[in-house]
């Protein structure tokens, strides 16, 4: 239980803000936050097994209902082997991942009209404002219809009293 706490208060405490300084630094746009959060903090979980497994021999039998589960972590053993495991597996992941989004990427920007950039205008005024203006003067204009609406019953209603 201690391990589990230690584990997210790493992820969300130290790796959350570290990984966002870092983007910042790199001038990597992420308004959302996704890459801390999923790339740092799933990275951190991965590599925590390797850390902390308890092992297959630990005498929690509900846990490991086969027999088999990742080798005692590091910290728990010794052994860097399960960390090592661990470490393949993710840069197995990411280099799956950068290929796969740089092929895609390639792709898209051969096929789309314009490719996948879009150009300096709208990069200056930002994208809301060419990709969301009409619907955003829509949604303001219907809610001031509602107010418009309401202040108009709320006039009948006071003038009949």
């Amino acid at each position: 239980l201690l391990d589990a706490a230690l584990i997210g208060a790493i992820g969300g405490g130290i790796l959350v803000p570290l990984v966002t300084e870092l983007l910042d630094w790199w001038e990597i746009d992420d308004p959302v936050g996704a890459i801390p959060v999923h790339f740092g903090c799933g990275l951190w979980g991965t590599l925590a097994v390797g850390l902390f497994s308890i092992g297959p021999d630990s005498g929690l039998a509900w846990a490991y209902a086969s027999g088999d589960g990742p080798a005692p972590g590091f910290l728990r053993g010794g052994n860097p082997s399960q960390l090592i495991v661990q470490g393949l597996g993710a840069a197995t992941v990411i280099i799956f991942i950068l290929l796969s989004s740089r092929a895609i990427l390639y792709v898209l920007a051969h096929v789309m009209p314009g490719g996948i950039k879009v150009s300096e205008q709208e990069e200056r005024e930002g994208l809301d404002k060419f990709t969301f203006e009409d619907k955003i003067q829509d949604s303001y204009q219907y809610q001031i219809d509602i107010l418009r609406k309401k202040l108009e019953n709320l006039e009948k209603i006071s003038n009949n009293n």
